[in-house]
């Protein structure tokens, strides 16, 4: 199933202490209590850490379909524009925007938005294995189904959490983690796993990024099965409307 090295270990944990600190800033309490306070952030700490796990082994198992090899990093950026002589240099190399962002989001909205992007992962395509493959070097489509592998699992794991643990604390912060865990990695920015979809397959992005959205919205008002349904209807549908409105133009 591939095994994650030291760095990609490191990337979790701090990933997951910044799930833990974005989904446990708001505890639900009228009452602020320290000791509950932390104690709902080491809860969502380790619920994070077992998720960018799933989702780091799940990407890589499908890259190995592909005769590939992933590595997880903390989502950061290393360059202001897209040439070379935009790169940090000196004691900065890059900027942590896996930690910034979710964090400075939480804590200007007081807890309300969840911005769960903490870690990217970078695809390694190695020719000399990809014998028998059309394109050794992959293509686009390749690439964008190993990138969505993780979002979409880890979408899957917060319905399964919905069916299976019911209504209780601990399973509305694995529902919620997972659900914004996978739609803000599928946000198409530079680094994260959306931007390989969207420019690799963009139809398949069109038709995840709508379910997802749907099933994340709904996932507290209809029942979990309901929820993928109608996610899945309504993502066909959204990719129907903009292959019609392409093709009359």
């Amino acid at each position: 199933m591939g095994h994650l090295s030291k760095s990609e270990w490191g990337a979790i944990l701090i990933g997951g202490i910044v799930l833990g600190f974005i989904f446990g800033f708001d505890d639900g309490r009228e009452k602020f209590e320290v000791w509950y306070w932390l104690g709902n952030i080491v809860i969502a700490a380790v619920i994070g850490v077992v998720s960018l796990v799933i989702m780091s082994f799940i990407e890589k198992r499908v890259a190995r379909k592909f005769s590939c090899d992933t590595e997880v990093k903390t989502w950061s950026l290393t360059r202001i524009f897209l040439k070379t002589a935009g790169e940090f240099r000196g004691p900065v190399k890059s900027v942590p925007l896996g930690v910034i962002v979710p964090c400075l989001f939480a804590i200007i909205s007081n807890g309300l938005i969840k911005f769960a992007a903490v870690t990217s992962t970078e695809i390694m395509v190695k020719p000399a294995r990809r014998i028998g493959f059309r394109f050794p070097q992959g293509s686009e489509l390749e690439i964008a189904v190993m990138s969505s592998a993780g979002p979409v699992s880890v979408m899957l794991l917060g319905l399964l959490a919905e069916m299976v643990l019911g209504e209780t604390h601990i399973a509305s912060l694995i529902v919620r983690t997972n659900m914004y865990l996978g739609v803000a990695n599928m946000v198409p920015l530079p680094g994260l796993h959306g931007i390989k979809v969207f420019f690799g397959a963009p139809l398949m992005y069109i038709f995840l990024m709508a379910m997802m959205v749907i099933i994340a919205l709904s996932i507290k008002v209809i029942p979990a099965w309901a929820s993928l349904l109608l996610g899945v209807i309504l993502g066909i549908g959204v990719v129907g409307a903009r292959h019609y409105t392409s093709v009359t133009k």
